[in-house]
């Protein structure tokens, strides 16, 4: 898992050099929370990928854009104070 970084070796030195830490229940709850994160990734990569219907399309098109639109933004001096007025998810939550 995680490119063998999780091992019960690091259990054993977690317990080592910190011994007021409970080191099992340390690396279960980082191991549930490396799995949820990868699986939430996932989970929107397939989103993104085989959307369920044509509207979903469209949304997850348009976000992208407009997170690339304030990407650009972000990293352009000129641009800086173009949309300081609102944020990407004020812009898709705003009814068509």
């Amino acid at each position: 898992m995680y490119y063998g970084r999780y091992s019960p070796q690091w259990i054993e030195l977690c317990t080592a050099f910190h011994p007021t830490v409970n080191s099992t229940h340390y690396f279960a709850k980082n191991l549930t929370l490396t799995w949820q994160a990868a699986l939430a990734t996932w989970t929107i990569r397939n989103k993104h990928l085989h959307p369920t219907n044509a509207m979903e399309m469209d949304q997850t098109e348009i976000q992208a854009t407009i997170q690339q639109i304030f990407h650009n933004v972000e990293h352009d001096l000129r641009l800086q104070e173009a949309l300081n007025y609102t944020t990407s998810e004020q812009i898709m939550t705003k009814p068509t």
